[in-house]
């Protein structure tokens, strides 16, 4: 018996799967705001991104009007930049040229992606956001609100929101940080905010994977759907909450749904890419 193997869709998975943890990984992942590591992490995340985006699109169908849509929004997208960082000046202009090439790069990976390639990118996004939470609920759980699992130690953030105030954050073993608490009742409660600086991003990308997981696959692992759904609550997020309503009431009401899921998830992704 003879075995064939296909490296292409190997090369193409495996693509997708590093591009997927990039993109989770650059919006604002806590690793990106610590002051040690973060210049060399950018510029390692931005030369991996380069190099995975051109092999995944040498080894898939390309879509030839996606990558007309590609290069008409990076155009204008270019132009936008330019008038931003002539006004504002907020980054150095390597940074800000890296910033703008790491945005074009995602749009060409996507646009470029014929339908059956974006379905695959969506749910290896999904695969990866529902380890996360799963991580995340572990050691919120056992850890920040029962205390049964101790802070194995603590690392230094930029992300305070203020210049050059630095921020220790406890974490436990360097995979789930606490960064953020609330007040519920006059009591502080910690926050699930997983790997990211704030629980708001959490909370996106809990919703997107839960959003994902409702209209993307044919079959619907309920499973799936708790363990994202408990996510979105422990990030205490009001906006998480609404995302979870508008994915649970745009179900219901969807027709046609693999036409509109890909424009949905489009507009939902295009905003945040930046």
């Amino acid at each position: 018996m003879y075995f064939s193997i296909n490296f292409k869709k190997i090369i193409n998975i495996s693509c997708s799967y590093i591009l997927s943890f990039i993109f989770i990984l650059e919006c604002r992942s806590i690793w990106l705001s610590i002051p040690v590591v973060s210049n060399k992490l950018y510029a390692f995340l931005f030369l991996l991104l380069t190099i995975t985006a051109v092999l995944r699109l040498l080894t898939m169908p390309l879509d030839r009007i996606g990558i007309k849509k590609a290069s008409l929004y990076s155009a204008i997208i270019s132009v936008f930049f330019a008038m931003w960082f002539i006004a504002t000046r907020y980054y150095g202009l390597i940074v800000g040229l890296r910033h703008l090439a790491t945005v074009i790069i995602i749009i060409f990976s996507y646009f470029s992606s014929v339908k059956k390639e974006k379905f695959r990118l969506f749910n290896i996004y999904k695969q990866i956001i529902l380890f996360i939470v799963a991580l995340s609920l572990f050691f919120w759980l056992f850890g920040s609100i029962l205390g049964i699992i101790h802070s194995t130690g603590s690392v230094e953030s930029t992300w305070t929101g203020k210049e050059n105030v630095i921020t220790l954050i406890p974490t436990y073993y360097n995979i789930y940080f606490e960064t953020q608490n609330i007040y519920v009742f006059g009591t502080s409660i910690i926050r699930n905010t997983a790997i990211f600086t704030e629980a708001p991003m959490a909370s996106f990308h809990f919703s997107l994977a839960f959003l994902i997981e409702l209209l993307v696959n044919k079959k619907i692992k309920i499973k799936n759907l708790l363990l994202l759904g408990i996510g979105v609550l422990t990030t205490t997020s009001t906006t998480g909450v609404i995302l979870l309503l508008f994915n649970i009431v745009y179900y219901l009401i969807v027709d046609g749904r693999q036409g509109k899921i890909i424009k949905l998830l489009t507009w939902i992704l295009f905003p945040i890419v930046f």
